[in-house]
């Protein structure tokens, strides 16, 4: 049903968004790598002085299954330029939650850098967050650019990325981006950590490279690798891997020079788009042995997931129409290892694809902007296995593979299965010149799991700022 709607949506809508007018312009600068937190960065270097800032509400309320969360909260906005080579783009927000980080959940989330808990000695979920995005960049000449900040990176055409995603917590970096002819290349450097506010903190570092090339104004090929090393353990403090700082080298030899068990995942992007259309896909592997694929015994290592994608826009007008239809498969055990400071995620939330292994889904959306009017209807579907009492069948990225109970038969939705349907509206009213937003979001979700069928009712309710805000649509 979803993939017939979108075939049939794909011919009539799309929109010109902020997070889309790359390809919607169709220009060969376009890029897979997003920031959702900020605006476009180009209007900053476009004179010789930009100063702009902004106070708003950080309020959110949901409730669903009994449970009432809230965030509350305030932030400032602040964008500078200067002299056309310095870029600063902030959002920092600060408040109440009592909705801590949370690997899946379609009720409210806080995903902040800083999650201090108010009380130590009450175990209920009362925190004080400080939401902190920046972004410092340097651009000497125009074809290399330096970038350093606290920010979620987005690698990929997708609402959901199997790289890199914008759902997780935000994380240190930085990084160099250079370009010459129809190349771009992309070198960055992340800090993530698990447990940063327990007593079990383990930091761990990411090293990444992707290079594009743009074969012509329609088609678009990326090459994606990426590697996960633990900074500590019980033995010694290993600290910045110096190896993997290196920006021309691949990481899969190098890890073994080093001598280590990191966690090396490499991927490829491709896009086709034709006026107001774009094909999409991705394709990532974490493992595999070719004769295990050709036996056809679903070995439990041949670790990928594949993303295929169609989004259209279309404007009228003061009318503006976006669409998107995906789908997203990914095997059991990709992302997973051995120890958590390994694991392809950061602070119990996963990096890429927010439900992490072993499950196929649909997803579909059309949005309609008129004015200060802005309203999403977006629908999902998948199917997903869970870890069965004493049996990891690899959908949680978190339990390591080395806790399965057989080497072979691990197909998609092994284990406790769950079949789950969701339908959200999220209807939005610009304020402040459409800066903020306040909202209404209805959701119904249907899960079935095993026989059992339960149905909840989730209904947000907020104002904030529009660029940068979370979407509960997953």
């Amino acid at each position: 049903m979803l993939l017939l709607s979108g075939l049939s949506f794909q011919a009539l809508f799309g929109q010109i968004s902020e997070l889309e007018s790359g390809w919607v312009n169709n220009g060969l600068e376009h890029s897979a790598i997003k920031s959702f937190s900020f605006g476009n960065i180009e209007r900053l270097f476009d004179s010789s002085k930009v100063t702009k800032w902004d106070v708003f509400p950080d309020i959110t309320g949901s409730y669903g299954n009994g449970q009432l969360k809230i965030q509350t909260g305030a932030g400032v906005a602040l964008e500078a330029g200067l002299k056309q080579k310095w870029a600063i783009q902030l959002r920092y927000a600060v408040g109440y939650s009592n909705a801590p980080n949370s690997s899946y959940s379609s009720d409210l989330q806080t995903k902040a850098f800083f999650m201090n808990r108010l009380s130590k000695t009450n175990p209920a979920n009362n925190f004080l967050y400080n939401d902190i995005r920046f972004r410092m960049t340097y651009r000497p000449i125009k074809q290399i650019e330096l970038q350093a900040g606290i920010d979620n990176h987005h690698f990929g055409e997708g609402d959901r990325s199997l790289m890199i995603g914008q759902q997780s917590a935000p994380n240190p970096f930085v990084k160099v981006t250079g370009s010459i002819w129809r190349l771009q290349y992309h070198f960055m450097q992340q800090l993530w950590s698990e447990g940063m506010f327990t007593n079990n903190y383990r930091p761990k570092g990411n090293a990444t490279h992707y290079v594009s090339y743009k074969v012509n104004r329609n088609i678009h090929i990326g090459i994606f690798e990426s590697v996960v090393y633990g900074m500590k353990d019980t033995l010694y403090n290993r600290g910045f891997e110096p190896e993997y700082a290196n920006p021309f080298i691949f990481f899969r030899p190098q890890e073994y020079g080093v001598g280590s068990t990191d966690n090396v995942v490499l991927g490829l992007n491709a896009s086709y788009q034709f006026g107001s259309h774009m094909i999409y896909g991705s394709f990532v592997l974490d493992e595999f042995l070719l004769k295990e694929i050709r036996a056809r015994k679903r070995w439990w290592a041949n670790k990928y997931a594949v993303q295929i994608g169609v989004k259209s826009h279309f404007v009228r007008g003061e009318h503006r129409w976006f669409h998107r239809f995906e789908a997203n498969l990914v095997r059991p055990f990709t992302y997973t290892q051995i120890r958590p400071d390994v694991v392809y995620a950061s602070e119990n939330l996963p990096v890429a694809h927010p439900l992490g292994a072993n499950f196929i889904e649909l997803y579909d959306e059309v949005n309609w902007r008129y004015r200060n009017f802005d309203v999403t209807l977006f629908l999902q579907y998948y199917l997903k296995g869970h870890a069965e009492p004493n049996d990891n069948t690899g959908g949680d990225i978190y339990i390591p593979y080395t806790e399965r109970k057989e080497e072979y038969n691990y197909t998609i939705g092994r284990g406790i299965t769950q079949w789950r349907y969701m339908a959200g509206l999220h209807f939005a009213y610009g304020l402040r010149k459409n800066k903020w937003q306040v909202f209404i979001e209805p959701r119904l979700i249907i899960n079935k799991i095993e026989k059992t069928v339960h149905t909840d009712g989730y209904f947000t309710v907020g104002i904030h700022r529009k660029i940068g805000a979370f979407r509960r649509n997953y």
